[in-house]
């Protein structure tokens, strides 16, 4: 294990209750129904594309968009999130597992890996994310990914936050 890797633990940073409490009050149900309109006009997605939502969370854009006809799975590392995106419903394949690991071949229109959940591993380890998603696309398949605009994170970063 690198030292990043000890610095850096995916299971404290994303502990459901915690995660839940910071970020809810901003994950409205208004968001979520933008981002999945933007998600489908910027990627030109009509239903029944088959759509693979990597680090989908609690299922906040999976679940929407089973809801409008396409056929999604949704992969995340946390049983807990998991659980929670399995609403009464979702008809949303939910598989625990690590992006890191998967082995999907060419079996996606569309792959998802949304709200900055890109570049948390060591490089290599980031590669192997690409590599498996390029690998888990079928040919003429689509990535979308966010990550934050270094420069603008950098000017508002808080150095330091205590909450207790």
């Amino acid at each position: 294990m690198s030292a990043a890797d000890e610095l850096f633990d995916l299971d404290s940073i994303f502990e459901v209750e915690d995660y839940l409490y910071f970020y809810a009050p901003s994950l409205t149900d208004e968001r979520s129904d933008r981002e999945v309109a933007g998600i489908i006009t910027l990627l030109e997605m009509q239903p029944p594309l088959n759509v693979l939502d990597l680090a989908c969370g609690f299922g906040r854009h999976a679940n929407r968009l089973a809801a409008l006809g396409f056929t999604v799975t949704g992969v995340d590392t946390s049983a807990g999130f998991l659980a929670l995106a399995r609403a009464p419903g979702a008809a949303v394949r939910y598989l625990q597992a690590d992006m890191r690991s998967i082995t999907f071949e060419g079996e996606f229109d569309r792959v998802l890996l949304l709200f900055t959940a890109f570049g948390y591993f060591e490089h290599a380890q980031n590669q192997r994310v690409l590599h498996n998603i390029a690998r888990a696309l079928k040919p003429g398949g689509r990535l979308a990914f966010d990550i934050p605009n270094r420069d603008v994170t950098l000017k508002s970063l808080t150095p330091v936050t205590l909450v207790e």
